[in-house]
């Protein structure tokens, strides 16, 4: 790449207005051309000059000096583009020099729902594939929403449903904080002793090459163990569990409750909601004289493609505290129960994961049903539930079931949920 290229791209970069390939192309050389460094570097040291000149004008107009570069006139067009370049190189190098480089990377997202808050403050709600990450904040916000991301040593993670996740690196190693919700990791062997560490609010795990997945909310953690092997800690008492392939456990905050590492001998072929426990996103409401309780979805922004809409939602995850796994069989039933008040359509889904560990995909199949004050009853064949990105398995027969969720689009039509259940064939 000539040299006008090259500047071309830096100024794409920090101007926000880079591609994909691009974005690889920029990697690829600030990895492999010290020249290319030293340049950055050079630019750099006019940033000083460059920043006591913009806070003068600034101070000058009586303006915060970000908006001394929203004239019209071409000269302050062009030092606002200089600046901007300078400043994020500057950026750059600063997080370079601190071990706040870049070492993740977005290689799947899906959902739309989806926001990265950086270290330094940068908040994106846009995402997208081949996107770098340094610490910061991950967050999915709706039951449809997902995001896997790679680190450099070939470890990958898939955040999925409503979902928080913190990430950051030190001298010891990589640091996961999963405050709520689902992760399915795949941790590259680590030849050096820097384990990978995870952190709930419950729970502890440290790992050094395996593939498990975790699901936390405030009061326990569900740790599912595939390959290798994870020395689990219960935060509440500092109690430790080393659990091996094909075991769980789960870490709750009442210490009373067990700790112990059962095996996954067996998958099971139905499953039945125990609400209130293991709802996501809704407000539940205790059956009184006699009725039964029942889910109530709640509103939710979602954006997806650019557009900002509001969903009606009702989730809740298909894991016991210590139950065997369900699996979705050829020929098995979803069925639902419940209301909605007004005429609508309802959109249902599915998570799932692999036989033997990682995140496999969401489905949906969507209904329209009619306003009543009595119940709906809706049995469906689980390949009604179709694929909601290309990527994902064409058919989820043969898979674990993680989660389930209801939703209507732009519309708040009084939707309840009473029970959700899987039948076998």
């Amino acid at each position: 790449m000539n040299t006008d290229d090259s500047s071309k791209l830096i100024e794409r970069y920090f101007l926000g207005t880079i591609s994909e390939t691009e974005m690889e192309c920029l990697d690829a050389q600030l990895q492999s051309d010290t020249a290319f460094r030293e340049a950055f570097a050079a630019m750099a040291r006019l940033d000083t000059n460059l920043r006591e000149t913009a806070l003068q004008l600034g101070n000058e107009t009586e303006q915060p000096y970000q908006r001394v570069f929203l004239a019209k006139d071409p000269l302050w067009v062009g030092l606002a583009a200089a600046t901007a370049v300078v400043l994020g190189t500057w950026l750059f190098l600063w997080s370079q020099s601190n071990g706040l480089d870049h070492f993740a990377r977005i290689v799947e997202v899906g959902g739309g729902s989806l926001r990265w808050t950086g270290d330094g403050g940068e908040v994106r709600d846009t995402l997208t594939k081949g996107l770098s990450l340094s610490g910061g904040t991950l967050e999915s916000l709706s039951a449809n929403s997902w995001v896997e991301i790679a680190f450099g040593d070939g470890s990958r993670m898939s955040l999925f449903g409503q979902s928080v996740m913190t990430i950051s690196r030190s001298d010891e190693g990589k640091i996961i904080r999963l405050r709520e919700g689902s992760l399915s990791v795949e941790v590259a062997p680590v030849h050096e002793r820097k384990p990978m560490r995870f952190f709930t609010p419950t729970a502890e795990a440290e790992v050094l090459g395996t593939q498990f997945t975790l699901r936390a909310d405030s009061s326990s953690t569900r740790l599912i163990v595939y390959e290798g092997s994870v020395r689990a800690t219960r935060l509440a008492d500092g109690i430790s569990q080393d659990v091996p392939a094909d075991h769980f456990v789960v870490a709750a905050a009442d210490t009373a409750e067990s700790f112990l590492v059962l095996p996954r001998e067996h998958y099971v072929d139905s499953w039945r909601s125990t609400l209130p426990y293991g709802m996501g996103h809704g407000e539940w409401h205790p059956g009184v004289d006699g009725a039964e309780g029942y889910l109530e979805a709640k509103p939710l922004l979602w954006k997806e493609y650019g557009k900002h809409m509001v969903l009606d939602l009702a989730s809740m995850s298909a894991a016991g505290r210590d139950q065997p796994t369900s699996l979705l069989n050829d020929g098995a039933h979803i069925r639902m129960v419940g209301r909605v008040a007004h005429d609508c359509e309802v959109h249902f889904g599915l998570t799932t994961h692999r036989v033997g560990g990682g995140f496999a995909g969401k489905y949906i199949a969507s209904q329209r049903l009619a306003g009543s004050e009595d119940h709906f009853e809706l049995d469906l064949p689980i390949t009604s539930f179709k694929r909601q990105y290309s990527c994902f398995p064409e058919s989820l027969v043969g898979h674990e079931l993680v989660d389930w969720w209801a939703l209507t689009i732009n519309q708040e039509a009084g939707l309840e949920i009473i029970s959700v259940e899987l039948s076998a064939p």
